[in-house]
Order: structure tokens, then C-alpha cells, then sequence
């Protein structure tokens, strides 16, 4: 009797949950068959913490969205000052809200697994959205006020009108996504990576110079050239790393193993 792993179809969902293992009569066998039953667990799991980080993208978006509201729509270049404490607490609930959210999402992929409502896609998708606008808002400031020798004393976030307009940016873009339109997925992908790499290279940015001792030393974005770039690099070299984890874990950048998708 065969002791591979057949597969319903090559969704990964039911890749990862619609496995069948037969059992298998030579002790040999019996080994590969456990170790099949193990490889499909792991990949289980690893589907319920890919549930929980499926509003990856939102993240990068909102992030974005948020660095660019901020400093464009907002004009606030170079602020070095938190929102209000009030204003802290509603961005802080936006990433409670992912938190809670993802969870939720986590448990509903283990099979058997406790949850209190089905995942929804738009639920992720905003949840997701407003954490990214929260790291942004906190992330900025502290940029600000780190890279540039003379930053802005004022808040990044005024008030509750300037927080109005992010969140309407914030449902601009979710709608956007939602509406599934195809000539939108490639721009959408795009910019998800620039949100990414946006946010890795501004913490990474802030960290080369704390390291080397070069906060509040430049003035102008020409001399903030080398050190973005620097951090720029880094931010690259870890996405890349994380690349060649996920392929020696999985054998494939997708994160399923090729051969469980024939």
C-alpha cells in the first residue's frame, strides 16, 4: 500500500489541511509515514501563523500610507513629537484590534482550534491597514528626531481632524484592495514592497546612527543620502536572509513544499 501524501487539490488551504496519509505496512514505510504526518502538522501550523500575518500587505500599505500622510498630505516633514496621549490610544487600539483579530484567525486555521467568528478578509485587510497607519505614527517621530539636526518641535498628529484624514486615506486604499479590480494587483504588490522596505529602512536607518553616533547630524536629504542608503542595504540583506530561511525550511520561497503540490 502507497505511504505518499495525496492532496485534494493545490490550494494551499487544502494542501495544508486536506492531507491523506495511508498507513503504510513495512516498518520503513511506517517511519516515512510518520515523518509525513509531522511535515503535515508543521505545515499546518505554519498555515494558521500565515492566517494570522495574512494582512502582511495591509501592513506595508497602511504603513505607507501612513509615512506619506504624514509627511506630504500633513506637511509635517519633520516633526519629532508623539500624538496626543488620546490620539496614542486610538492608533494603539487600531493594533489591539490586528492583534486580536490575527488571533482569532490563528486558532480558526488549527483544526479544532477555538475562535469566535470566521475570518473575514476585509476584517484582516482593515485591522491590518490600521496597524501599519499605527506603526507609522510611531515610527515618524522618532525618525525625525533622530536623523535631522534641527527637527520640527510639534506633533506628528495635531489632533483628531489630522487622524480623521490618515484613517480616510487608510479606507481610500482598503477600498482600493477590496475592489479586486486586476489592472490594480501589480500596482497594489508594488507598493506593498515600498511600504516594507520603507519602514525596515527607516528603523534601520535609525539604528546605523545611534551605532555610529551620528544623531541629529544632517540637514539636508543629501546628506541623509548615506546613511538611508545604508539602511537601505540592511533592510534588503534582511529581507533576503528571511528568503533563504523560508527556502531551506520549505524548499520553495512560496513556503510549501514542491513536491506536495503535484
Amino acid at each position: 500500500m502507497s505511504n505518499r501524501i495525496h492532496f485534494q487539490n493545490s490550494h494551499p488551504m487544502n494542501v495544508l489541511c486536506g492531507a491523506v496519509v495511508e498507513k503504510a505496512e513495512a516498518p520503513e514505510a511506517k517511519a516515512r509515514s510518520e515523518r509525513e504526518i509531522f511535515i503535515v502538522k508543521l505545515l499546518q501550523l505554519s498555515d494558521a501563523f500565515l492566517s494570522f500575518m495574512s494582512c502582511y500587505n495591509a501592513i506595508n500599505h497602511g504603513a505607507l500610507v501612513g509615512f506619506l500622510g504624514q509627511g506630504v498630505v500633513l506637511r509635517r516633514r519633520r516633526a519629532a513629537q508623539f500624538p496626543s496621549p488620546f490620539i496614542l490610544a486610538i492608533v494603539i487600539g487600531g493594533m489591539l484590534l490586528w492583534a486580536a483579530d490575527g488571533l482569532n484567525s490563528f486558532l480558526s486555521a488549527i483544526p479544532g482550534g477555538p475562535h469566535l467568528y470566521e475570518p473575514r478578509n476585509w476584517l484582516r485587510l482593515a485591522s491590518g491597514a490600521l496597524n501599519g497607519l499605527a506603526m507609522s505614527v510611531l515610527v515618524y517621530p522618532v525618525f525625525n528626531s533622530t536623523l535631522w539636526c534641527k527637527p520640527a518641535s510639534e506633533r506628528t498628529v495635531r489632533n483628531l481632524g489630522d487622524l480623521g484624514v490618515l484613517l480616510l486615506l487608510e479606507a481610500g486604499l482598503v477600498g482600493l484592495v477590496l475592489t479586486q479590480w486586476e489592472w490594480l494587483l501589480y500596482p497594489l504588490a508594488l507598493l506593498s514592497v515600498v511600504g516594507v522596505v520603507t519602514l525596515l529602512t527607516s528603523v534601520n536607518t535609525m539604528l546605523i546612527v545611534m551605532l555610529v553616533r551620528r544623531e541629529n547630524a544632517v540637514d539636508t536629504w543629501r546628506e541623509a543620502a548615506i546613511p538611508l542608503l545604508v539602511g537601505f542595504t540592511l533592510s534588503l540583506m534582511m529581507i533576503a536572509a528571511i528568503d533563504v530561511v523560508r527556502y531551506v525550511l520549505t524548499g520553495s520561497l512560496a513556503g510549501v513544499w514542491p513536491s506536495q503540490l503535484q
